[in-house]
Parts: C-alpha cells; structure tokens; sequence
C-alpha cells in the first residue's frame, strides 16, 4: 500500500494530530486494523493513541482517502471519543468479548 499524506495538522484543544492521507493499493480496500499498523508505522505514530476516523473509496479506482486522528496519549483519545464508540477506539478484539 502506498500512501501520500495531504494534510497533517495539529489540533491543539484536543491534544492531537488530524492527518488525511490518500491511499492506492492493488487489491481490496484494506481493513482499519491494516491501515492503522501501516500509518503508525509509516508516521512514527503510536498504536495505542491512533484512530482510523474514516477509510472513503474513491469511487472507480484503487485509492482510497483516510482520515486519522493521533493523540498525544492514550488517556487523552478516551477522554475525547468516549462518543464515537467503543468499537472505534478499542478495536475488534475488545468489542468481541463484549
């Protein structure tokens, strides 16, 4: 997966990096948990602090655009998207034993 970083900006009310990347791949569109190993990694992000926000298909092509969300810390990323859902912010495996 090749990925091109548009945006990165630094939101300073809420302690953390919204980045927007745009992604081709050539096969299907990768799953969150791939795409956020592949952009902590390519970013020096951590982990545990990352949020895949949003994976768009670009309608017709192998690309897509990703919207991130990295945080200063873990503690921090709870505290501001305890609305988005714990599925979002704790991952698959976590809502799998729910």
């Amino acid at each position: 997966m090749e990925m091109k970083v548009i945006e990165n900006r630094e939101n300073k009310i809420f302690r953390r990096r919204e980045i927007l990347i745009e992604a081709s791949y050539d096969e299907k569109t990768p799953s969150r948990e791939a795409v956020k190993e592949a952009v902590c990694k390519k970013l020096n992000l951590d982990p545990d602090s990352t949020l895949i926000v949003k994976i768009s298909q670009l309608s017709g092509s192998k690309k897509s655009s990703i919207k991130v969300q990295s945080y200063s810390d873990k503690e921090g990323m709870k505290s501001f998207e305890k609305k988005r859902g714990e599925k979002k912010v704790a991952g698959p495996k976590a809502t799998a034993t729910a």
